[in-house]
């Protein structure tokens, strides 16, 4: 689903969210922190290649700096994936349980 927030507004939540300050991102693009400021008010908007350095430094998915589809970060994929996983997990170990349950009731 797209979102038609202005990218200013997706990449300030995404820099508050971060955990990198604009010092650090300035050193891992090499993006001054002038033009930083100028991203995260909406004085200007980046061009595709410092679209790709902020993506890796911030560690954005593509989706949400192009579009604001969720999720905004990488990792959140990655753990989304992982609880669903858990969950099926725990499905499966819930079933196993019942089954033993219904076998001793019977016995």
């Amino acid at each position: 689903m797209e979102n038609n927030e202005a990218f200013y507004i997706r990449f300030e939540k995404a820099y508050r969210l971060c955990g990198k300050d604009k010092l650090q991102i300035s050193k891992e693009t090499g993006i001054n922190r002038v033009t930083l400021n100028k991203y995260l008010t909406g004085d200007s908007e980046p061009k595709i290649r410092d679209l790709i350095k902020l993506k890796y430094s911030m560690n954005l998915m593509s989706n949400y700096i192009i579009t604001g589809e969720l999720p905004i970060f990488e990792t959140e994929k990655y753990e989304v994936r992982e609880f669903n996983r858990s969950m099926e997990n725990i499905e499966k170990y819930l079933k196993e349980i019942s089954k033993e349950l219904s076998q001793i009731r019977d016995e």
